[in-house]
């Protein structure tokens, strides 16, 4: 597809041709399916203020395994993504994050 030697590192290839990686992919969808689930999930003021990021979290003790994590995901995302409201921004700032800064936390 890009006509490298297969030995050859996908980071920057990946990153040229906007691709996200498997596990990005993964931590995306679940991301997304928490914000369409919002409003059935409980949420909670966040009582400390850590860099000035004071927002409503999503409680975690009364769901199973898979959902807990999804919801552990959804709450680390960066504060910009997390008060989107329109869902096709929130979808776009979110593929954006995971294209440029996931690659960067990982090098």
């Amino acid at each position: 597809m890009a006509g490298v030697h297969r030995l050859t590192s996908c980071r920057p290839i990946f990153l040229s041709l906007n691709i996200l990686t498997f596990p990005s992919l993964i931590i995306r969808e679940n991301c997304i399916t928490v914000k369409k689930n919002l409003e059935h999930l409980e949420l909670y003021e966040q009582k400390t203020n850590t860099r000035g990021n004071e927002h409503k979290r999503i409680n975690v003790k009364d769901y199973n395994a898979i959902k807990s994590v999804a919801v552990k995901m959804y709450n680390n995302l960066p504060t910009n993504i997390l008060t989107e409201v329109r869902l096709s921004a929130f979808k776009k700032k979110l593929e954006f994050f995971f294209i440029t800064e996931m690659f960067l936390m990982s090098s």
